[in-house]
């Protein structure tokens, strides 16, 4: 049986091994999608979905609630109050790790290895390739020309900006099918039924540049309801396919893309394809500034009314250390094998472009 006070080095100890499985991992996809991606991790999805999951209240509260319990207990009451300083930091610092190795260790077993799974790219037969200026100006127009239409569709679309008013009900339900839809016509299994939750109080993730995340601890997804509803049903079928064990941000982008645009829902459609418009519209900008004005400005009012509205809708919640949390984040993809760090969520642009140029 193991002392108390040996559970610090098996956390550590499992926490180092779980890393050098990783590093092992990144050079064998496929090995890892086939035992770990499409073995192990749909039995966790599973069981995670059907106990803990079924909590009514999101699982956020629940588990930054403990840590922050647990780290002012041990503030307050300190483990070894007879010990001199010294020995102390020492313990502080071993206590450090060791919950660091524990935090790694459920990272990874949970979720984090699907980081060294294969490519959606690969998956999906794609061939990826930076677009030129000419194609990327077809592209923008010919997904211009589709949110046309699809904001026609909306019965009851005016020239005013679309309100929530539009989101399908019950929203979560359908959301997951549509993602888990097209999940599985790609051939990705959908074990379980991942949980989205929206946060309150509105931008306690968009203050800190992020419009949702997947917490592997507890397996739910999260979207912060300052989001405009315009933008609600592709950022939360970003955050359910990261649930689903896809880990590449760009690839989240472009499943919840496809999902969007294939749902029943005309509101849906049109706003999954207007998200993937605005990604080509940042491209084109930045390589077209002086005209890029004039083209927004062309565009139906309608469409010029949901721009603008998602624009005001994020200057509610400015950022707090933008530059910090961009680091951080571009950091942490970097170190998991993405290494175009934040251009990622980008990425969306060359696997859509190569799915509709290879769809005909």
């Amino acid at each position: 049986m193991i002392n108390k006070k040996d559970y610090r080095k098996v956390w550590i100890l499992l926490g180092t091994l779980a890393v050098l499985l990783r590093f092992f991992l990144s050079g064998n996809p496929y090995l890892t999608e086939r035992v770990y991606s499409r073995g192990l991790f749909p039995i966790i999805r599973t069981i995670i979905d059907y106990t803990v999951a079924l909590s009514p209240i999101p699982l956020f509260y629940v588990f930054f609630g403990l840590v922050f319990y647990f780290l002012i207990k041990r503030i307050i009451k300190p483990r070894y109050p007879q010990k001199t300083i010294i020995k102390k930091i020492i313990n502080f610092v071993y206590s450090t790790i060791a919950f660091l190795g524990g935090l790694i260790f459920f990272f990874l077993f949970l979720w984090g290895y699907n980081y060294a799974r294969v490519p959606l790219e690969t998956q999906l037969s794609l061939s990826l390739k930076p677009l030129t200026d000419t194609e990327l100006k077809t592209e923008l127009d010919n997904m211009t020309d589709e949110i046309k239409q699809l904001r026609l569709n909306i019965s009851t679309a005016t020239d005013k900006a679309l309100t929530n008013e539009l989101i399908p009900a019950p929203f979560e339900t359908k959301m997951r099918a549509y993602l888990t839809k097209s999940m599985n016509q790609f051939g990705y299994p959908t074990p379980g039924r991942v949980r989205g939750r929206i946060l309150k109080p509105a931008g306690i993730l968009l203050r800190i540049s992020t419009s949702g995340f997947y917490l592997p601890f507890v397996g739910e997804c999260n979207t912060d309801a300052g989001l405009h509803p315009i933008q609600l049903p592709f950022v939360f079928a970003h955050e359910l396919a990261h649930g689903y064990g896809i880990t590449d941000e760009g690839s989240c982008n472009f499943l919840a893309y496809h999902a969007c645009i294939n749902a029943d829902d005309p509101f849906v459609k049109y706003t999954g394809a207007l998200s993937y418009w605005r990604y080509l519209a940042i491209a084109y900008k930045r390589k077209n500034r002086e005209t890029y004005d004039a083209y927004r400005n062309a565009l139906p009012k309608g469409i010029i009314a949901d721009l603008d509205a998602i624009n005001k809708q994020m200057d509610l919640f400015p950022d707090i250390f933008p530059d910090l949390r961009y680091k951080a984040y571009d950091t942490y993809l970097k170190t998991q094998g993405i290494s175009e760090g934040m251009s990622n969520y980008s990425r969306v642009i060359l696997l859509a472009h190569a799915w509709r140029r290879g769809r005909g």
